[in-house]
This record gives structure tokens, C-alpha cells and sequence, in this order.
């Protein structure tokens, strides 16, 4: 299984600083992403990579969220959960996830 997104700013563009993106997968942090709006890279997207094996086999809860840093995880947004029921039963990447500043 795998996330992407992007985060973008109160006006809907890239974000042009820096954040962190944690996920966890049934409260196990999966990795951390730092975020930011480089130019020569695609600005303000974050990518996870596909997870195999058993780690998650059966109903799971996925949890995304901005954070200040890995060393600092002060939340910067509400958390994003969605309930994955089995590899099997539903997709193994999960793109388009759009965080924006209101």
C-alpha cells in the first residue's frame, strides 16, 4: 500500500515552506515526509512508498497528518483517516490526498 498527495496553501497553490507529513498505519508512525516547495522538484507533494506483506493484512486505520517536524510533532493540521479493509479489498495506492490551508 502506498499515499500520495500534495499540500497546498490557503489559495489552493503549492506550498512554497516547509512541512512534514507523518502517517501511521494502526498508530505505527509508517515514516515521515518532509514537504516543500522546491522548485525542481514537483512543489508541495509528498509520496509513500507501497508497503508489502502482512503488515497490512485485515482492517487497518490510516492516519495522515502535518506536522511541524519529526522532532517536532506539533500538529499543523486535523488528521485525514480512512479505514483500509484488506489488501486484497481495496486499492494498494492511495493518490490525489489534498491537504490546504483554509
Amino acid at each position: 500500500m502506498g499515499v500520495e498527495g500534495i499540500v497546498r496553501d490557503a489559495a489552493g497553490n503549492p506550498i512554497s515552506g516547509q512541512v512534514t507529513v507523518k502517517w501511521q498505519l494502526d498508530g505505527s508512525v509508517m515514516g515521515y515526509k518532509v514537504v516543500n516547495g522546491n522548485p525542481m522538484e514537483q512543489p508541495g507533494t509528498f509520496k509513500f512508498d507501497i508497503i508489502r506483506g502482512t503488515i497490512y493484512h485485515g482492517p487497518k486505520n490510516s492516519v495522515l497528518q502535518i506536522i511541524a517536524s519529526e522532532s517536532n510533532p506539533t500538529p499543523l493540521s486535523a488528521p485525514l483517516t480512512w479505514q483500509i479493509k484488506d489488501c486484497n479489498d481495496g486499492p494498494e495506492r492511495f493518490v490525489n490526498i489534498t491537504f490546504r490551508h483554509r
